[in-house]
């Protein structure tokens, strides 16, 4: 499985993209990775 780096995707979607939003109202910060491990 290839795992793309965290700046790339985090380019592609944009602050008014409702996934977005979503992560940062539920304590997400940009930079971060999703999960217990931070993927």
């Amino acid at each position: 499985r290839r795992v793309r780096p965290v700046r790339e995707a985090m380019s592609s979607i944009g602050s008014s993209n409702i996934g977005f939003q979503l992560l940062k109202k539920s304590g997400w910060k940009e930079g971060t990775g999703l999960g217990a491990q931070e993927q």
